[in-house]
């Protein structure tokens, strides 16, 4: 969906997004002045303002960003779907701060990554639901769907940050055992991934555990 000629500097600026090196990915892609198609200049545009987002997350304009480029996308074209399924999930990160505006976000996401078999985006999807509700039931069914959706597609890394939210709960439940065991086990595949933001939430987790156990 990217001229084949044009799309180097595209993927290049993407391996630096999926590396954290986020400050090399905004750097390339400022500084790009290549034509990739109507789509592609909008893939373009959102992979800069996430690269952006991971530099400073707590910028005012990036929900207004998301929608400008959102509102460009047909929900009815296969070949936007996925990109409007990252930006739903990309809002229920940045709005917070309002939690309908959020779950309606991610209502959209689950709708469109069901209908058209986007299945590796369930898994955050659901993590991100599951954050969101306030009821601790409901919050954790979501979290086995999370884990249960990334098992079905063979990407067990995917139910990381979900399984890391149910020993949250474990946690704060006084279930000490079933913590320990979990981070014991954790711990290994999210170092060996280099998954960083998985490996910060679980070592926030242990810190609180030592401080009062």
């Amino acid at each position: 969906d990217i001229p084949d000629k044009k799309i180097y500097t595209y993927f290049k600026s993407f391996k630096y997004y999926l590396l954290y090196d986020y400050k090399n990915a905004v750097e390339l892609l400022k500084n790009s002045n290549v034509d990739l198609g109507p789509f592609g200049n909008l893939k373009r545009e959102f992979l800069l303002l996430r690269s952006e987002a991971g530099q400073a997350l707590g910028r005012k304009d990036y929900y207004e960003r998301a929608k400008r480029i959102m509102e460009q996308l047909d929900e009815n074209n296969p070949l936007h779907v996925r990109l409007l399924i990252d930006i739903y999930i990309f809002i229920s990160v940045i709005a917070r701060s309002n939690p309908s505006k959020v779950l309606e976000y991610l209502r959209k996401a689950e709708k469109l990554a069901l209908d058209y078999n986007v299945a590796h985006k369930l898994p955050s999807i659901y993590n991100n639901l599951a954050v969101e509700i306030t009821n601790t039931t409901i919050s954790m069914q979501y979290l086995e769907r999370a884990v249960e959706a990334a098992e079905n597609i063979g990407l067990p890394a995917r139910s990381y940050l979900a399984r890391l939210n149910m020993l949250s709960h474990a946690l704060y439940a006084g279930k000490i055992g079933e913590f320990v065991s979990g981070i014991a086990e954790l711990e290994p595949k999210l170092e060996m991934l280099n998954l960083r933001n998985e490996i910060i939430f679980a070592q926030t987790l242990e810190a609180y555990y030592h401080s009062y156990n």
